[in-house]
């Protein structure tokens, strides 16, 4: 009896054990199963918390640039620094020769040579030119700084006409994109964020690059003047002389374009600031945060585009 009472004991603390090790075994799974779908979307909403604070703080600086678009589409490079005085003196330092050459062989043609009248009339005024643009190529330096003045005078004179914040437009259509993609990138359920990257991100990268998009081409355009001016004696060589007339033709019309691409964007700049303002004034509807959302984008979009628009409209006009 006491070895049947034995087994039946053993038997039921193995029933047991194997009971507990189920039912651990179940509550583990079934515990794993509802926290690791919450620890997942812990982590996504930590992510797309961490992506929305990158991209606002890139918005952020792009707007304190934006602030400053006045003074930056009224930027020129300065030729009187020691760099770029440099690099224009070199360039006339090699050319100088070359025209001192030339005329001194035109000269000597015209003194001691006997050719057709049409031959010497070609070489006189080949003679003139070359005179001419010796003196040209060691005041380009000088000259350009004119034409840079000139420029941003006109472009000075433009934006005093503007009655309000010129940048005001373009900053309220950033933080107007900015509101809407940290919502759907962070909008909040109950117990954790509900947020959804696929719709926000887009947002926030349209934001950024379109902000960039007109430091980029700002940026650009000084680039492009920089370049033009530190060539200008290579231009005006090339278009003194018949060969090679056309390359500098290009050459000129482009540093005159991209030089005066400022005043066609402080145009754009302020028709699209007085055009927002005035269209509560001018319309007999209410106009809703979104239609001047929309207005605002389109004016960024027009700035953006102005200086190639500008350079691709005039070209050809020498």
């Amino acid at each position: 009896m006491k070895g049947k009472r034995a087994k039946t004991a053993g038997r039921t603390m193995q029933t047991l054990t194997m009971a507990a090790v189920i039912t651990v075994f179940v509550l583990s799974y079934t515990a794993s199963a509802i926290i690791h779908p919450l620890d997942e979307e812990s982590m996504e909403a930590f992510f797309r918390e961490k992506a929305t604070e990158n991209y606002g703080r890139l918005v952020a600086e792009a707007i304190d640039s934006i602030k400053n678009i006045n003074g930056l589409i009224l930027d020129n490079p300065t030729l009187y620094q020691q760099d770029a005085e440099r690099i224009i003196n070199y360039f006339i330092s090699m050319l100088q020769p070359l025209y001192i050459t030339i005329i001194l062989v035109i000269g000597i043609y015209l003194m001691f040579f006997s050719g057709s009248p049409s031959g010497r009339a070609k070489a006189k005024s080949s003679l003139v030119l070359s005179i001419f643009a010796i003196g040209l190529i060691t005041a380009s330096p000088h000259i350009l700084m004119l034409f840079f003045s000139i420029s941003k005078s006109l472009t000075l004179l433009v934006l005093s006409l503007a009655p309000v914040d010129t940048e005001k437009p373009f900053t309220d259509a950033a933080e107007y994109l900015m509101q809407k993609g940290t919502y759907i990138m962070t909008h909040r359920g109950i117990d954790y964020s509900m947020g959804d990257e696929t719709g926000g991100i887009p947002i926030l990268f349209a934001t950024y690059s379109l902000f960039e998009g007109i430091l980029i081409l700002l940026k650009l355009r000084f680039y492009m003047v920089t370049v033009l001016a530190m060539i200008l004696p290579f231009t005006i060589t090339l278009y003194a002389f018949l060969p090679t007339r056309g390359i500098g033709r290009l050459l000129t019309e482009q540093t005159i374009l991209w030089t005066l691409t400022q005043v066609a964007m402080a145009i754009v700049l302020i028709t699209v600031a007085i055009g927002v303002q005035l269209t509560d004034s001018i319309t007999s509807f209410t106009v809703t945060e979104y239609l001047k959302f929309i207005m605002e984008i389109a004016g960024l979009i027009m700035l953006i585009i102005t200086p190639l628009f500008f350079v691709k409209t005039f070209r050809g006009f020498i």
